[in-house]
């Protein structure tokens, strides 16, 4: 395999600094959660436990650095906890003012590209603008688990290389397809969406032309929410951000 492969990760988890040390985690039915240096990082949690973790069961006392070698993981639920703690390091409110990045919730993430006439592939369930769908010349949505008129994910390699526009989850960060579908839409404009998806800069270029995250700014109710089980959209524990 490739070393290629791993450069997205390894770019996210050779970014973080300090010494920040886990002192709460929460795998719930939804989302996974991760408490440390007074922020809440979160993001989906994907189910899959067949192989054993790599990381302790209890990751409280791990520096996020350490919790987020658990990415490369083929246990999902581990490797959804250590996309957890790597957003708990990059998607604070201080970092986000220290990079000039803000967006407010009601604006899309597409703001500014050219998308008439144009073809959109969205991978995952995600909200797109009226605008967009009348106005692109098709927009395909791929998703694991297909609703109608979905395509199934094994799709994207017959589909993506054709479109103008991807549209992707940051979940695809947790089950590792990510490397895969960023080959895909080298000839696209692309951008990772989605509560799960980590604002780290250095991300842009690396076949990503976007970033459209969560920064939990009630890190307390955000926690909770976690544990919960809530549904509900997230985007009300926090601020939207957009880099580009």
């Amino acid at each position: 395999m490739s070393e290629s492969i791993y450069e997205i990760y390894e770019t996210l988890v050779s970014g973080i600094d300090g010494g920040a040390v886990i002192e709460d985690w929460c795998l719930g039915r939804i989302w996974a959660a991760v408490k440390a240096g007074g922020h809440t990082g979160i993001a989906m949690m994907t189910p899959g436990s067949s192989v054993k973790r790599t990381l302790p069961e209890d990751i409280r006392g791990l520096t996020l650095k350490e919790a987020a070698q658990g990415i490369l993981s083929w246990n999902m639920e581990e490797a959804s906890l250590a996309m957890a703690a790597i957003n708990c390091f990059y998607n604070t409110p201080e970092r986000m003012l220290s990079i000039g990045c803000s967006e407010p919730y009601e604006n899309y993430c597409t703001r500014g590209l050219e998308y008439e006439g144009r073809r959109i592939g969205v991978v995952g369930h995600m909200r797109l603008t009226g605008e967009m769908r009348d106005k692109a010349s098709e927009v395909i949505t791929l998703e694991r688990n297909p609703k109608d008129g979905d395509l199934p994910d094994p799709a994207c390699e017959f589909v993506l290389p054709s479109c103008d526009i991807a549209v992707v989850s940051g979940s695809t960060f947790i089950n590792k397809t990510l490397p895969r579908l960023l080959a895909l839409t080298e000839n696209a404009e692309t951008i990772l969406i989605g509560p799960s998806v980590p604002m780290c800069p250095e991300l842009i270029g690396k076949g990503v032309d976007r970033l459209s995250g969560l920064c939990i700014t009630d890190a307390e109710r955000a926690f909770e929410h976690v544990a919960s089980d809530r549904g509900g959209n997230p985007y009300i524990l926090g601020g939207s951000f957009l880099l580009m």
